[in-house]
């Protein structure tokens, strides 16, 4: 069955990269020797990804661009749409969304990792205004706060320690600065649709954060633990709740990726 997995998975794979044979490479290079070196993917869409190698950039391509994690039925950009990438890490997700939107959207990223903000820009640049993309986290509360940068897993880089270590991956202590998610969305007007992968914040940016705060949200998808690293005693089933008390509706919802709409 494994066996199976792997071939079908080499097939989509080959639909997508036009360099097949590095993305390949890559994708069997263990974790611990990624990260030190950039890699360009090149897709046959003509899309580009600035990134570095190992497994890690690979994975996250795969799960958008592949196995179309993000794809839910009402969920996909349309042209015209405003969407909110939070924890944009190096635009992988954004460049996706500009796709589906044939590059007809008002997008706005946030990336707290000084180095994966640098490949999120030469990733989106031009297709996204300056302006747009946000070297920060964000939060319920401003503030300075420390990043524990995963080193070849940047995709999994978290603003909680404990997530972080579990990894056993090297950490880099990085201070970035947190913006409050009321103050991200208070400028924008209606947002069509709000996305957030952010390795556990999203319990503060989500529940702690007054409920007006997304008032103007009309969908999220969220990336989630099934606990609060922060507080063990809150879960997802109390994420979901009262994100439900604010108006919206579960529309879709796996062990990892929820779909949210009102």
């Amino acid at each position: 069955m494994d066996g199976a997995r792997t071939i079908w998975r080499a097939a989509r794979m080959l639909l997508l990269y036009r360099n097949f044979p590095t993305a390949y490479r890559n994708r069997a290079m263990s974790y611990a020797k990624g990260g030190q070196n950039e890699v360009v993917y090149r897709f046959w869409n003509g899309t580009v990804v600035h990134g570095t190698d190992g497994r890690e950039e690979v994975r996250i391509i795969n799960e958008i661009w592949v196995d179309r994690c993000y794809a839910a039925q009402g969920f996909v950009p349309e042209p015209g749409w405003t969407v909110v990438d939070i924890g944009a890490n190096k635009g992988i997700f954004a460049l996706w969304a500009l796709r589906q939107a044939r590059n007809d959207l008002r997008l706005v990223c946030y990336e707290p990792s000084p180095r994966s903000f640098s490949y999120l820009e030469r990733n989106v640049l031009g297709s996204v205004p300056a302006d747009g993309l946000h070297n920060a986290a964000v939060g319920a509360e401003v503030g300075d706060v420390t990043l524990f940068e995963l080193v070849g897993r940047s995709g999994e880089s978290s603003l909680i320690k404990s997530k972080a270590a579990a990894t056993r991956s090297k950490i880099v202590e990085t201070t970035v600065h947190k913006v409050a998610i009321r103050d991200v969305l208070a400028e924008l007007g209606p947002v069509d649709l709000l996305k957030v992968d952010v390795e556990g914040a999203e319990y503060e940016i989500l529940v702690d954060s007054p409920t007006e705060a997304l008032s103007e949200v009309r969908r999220i998808v969220v990336e989630y633990d099934a606990i609060d690293s922060r507080n063990s005693a809150r879960t997802a089933d109390d994420l979901f709740r009262i994100l439900t008390r604010g108006g919206f509706n579960v529309r879709a919802r796996d062990d990892r990726v929820a779909f949210l709409s009102r």
